[in-house]
C-alpha cells in the first residue's frame, strides 16, 4: 500500500515538474518579446511633416519603380447652380441639386433676406412622353434624391424650384403657381420595365470574314434557337403585375 502511494506521488512530481518547466520557458519567451518590442518602442521617434516629406523623397528616389498613390473624396458640393438626373432603374430617377453661394446672394438681394426661410424647395417632374406633369416637396438639409416613378420608357425633365410658403406674405413671386422655377434638368429617358415581344426575323447573315462576303441562313434551320416568348407563353407576359406591358 506504501508503494503504490509512493508510485503516485512520483509520477504526480514528475508530471508537475515538467508543467513548470513548460511554464518557465514560456514565460521566457513572453519576457524576451517584450523586451525586443521595448525596444523598438523606445527606438520610435516621431517625425515632423517636414521630415516625413524628406523621408518620403528619398525612398521614391532610390526606387524608381516607386508610385505614390493619391486618394481625394468626392465633394459635397460644386458650388453650381444646377440640377442633374439619372435613370436608375425603369422606376427609379436619381436627382442631384445645388444653388450656388453667388445665386443665393442675388436671390436674397432681390427677394429679401429671409427669401430661403419664407419658401421651400420643390421639384416640378415633367413626363415629357405621358404630358402631365407633378409636384415633389423636398427639403434644405438635401442636395439628392431618389424618385420614384409610376411609368417607364418615358422622357422625364425635372425642374429646381422655390415654393411660397402659405402663410408668409411677404415675399412676391411673379407666377400662377407662386413656385420660383431656378433651373431645368438634363433630359433623360427611362429603360423599359419588360420583356419586349420582338418577332424574328426568318433569316440571319453571316460575315465570312476571311473572304468578307455574306451568307444568308434561314432561321428554321438552327435547332437551338427558341422564342423565349413561347417558352413562357404569352399570359405570362400579359398578366405580370409589375408590367404595363398590353399586346
Amino acid at each position: 500500500m506504501e508503494k503504490t502511494n509512493e508510485k503516485k506521488f512520483n509520477k504526480t512530481k514528475s508530471l508537475f515538474s515538467k508543467f513548470s518547466s513548460k511554464e518557465k520557458k514560456v514565460n521566457k519567451i513572453k519576457k524576451e518579446s517584450t523586451v525586443k518590442s521595448a525596444k523598438k518602442i523606445k527606438n520610435f521617434t516621431t517625425l515632423t511633416p517636414e521630415e516625413f516629406e524628406k523621408e518620403l523623397d528619398s525612398i521614391v528616389k532610390s526606387n524608381k519603380n516607386a508610385q505614390i498613390v493619391e486618394y481625394y473624396d468626392l465633394p459635397y458640393r460644386y458650388d453650381q447652380t444646377a440640377i442633374k438626373i439619372l435613370a436608375q432603374t425603369p422606376h427609379a430617377i436619381f436627382i442631384y441639386w445645388d444653388i450656388s453661394d453667388s445665386d443665393r446672394k442675388l436671390l436674397c438681394e432681390k427677394y429679401g433676406n429671409n427669401f430661403f426661410s419664407e419658401t421651400k424647395p420643390v421639384l416640378l417632374v415633367h413626363n415629357e412622353t405621358l404630358n402631365y406633369s407633378f409636384e415633389v416637396e423636398i427639403d434644405d438639409f438635401t442636395n439628392s434624391w431618389y424618385l420614384r416613378t409610376p411609368t417607364s420608357n418615358c422622357v422625364f425633365n425635372i425642374e429646381l424650384g422655390r415654393k411660397k410658403i402659405t402663410n408668409k406674405n411677404n415675399i412676391s413671386i411673379d407666377s400662377n403657381d407662386n413656385i420660383l422655377h431656378i433651373t431645368s434638368s438634363n433630359t433623360i429617358k427611362s429603360p423599359n420595365d419588360h420583356i419586349l415581344k420582338d418577332s424574328l426575323n426568318k433569316t440571319v447573315c453571316f460575315k465570312n470574314i476571311k473572304t468578307n462576303e455574306l451568307e444568308e441562313k434561314a432561321i428554321s434551320s438552327f435547332k437551338n434557337i427558341y422564342n423565349i416568348m413561347k417558352i413562357y407563353e404569352d399570359e405570362e407576359f400579359e398578366t405580370n403585375p409589375s408590367s404595363d406591358f398590353k399586346i
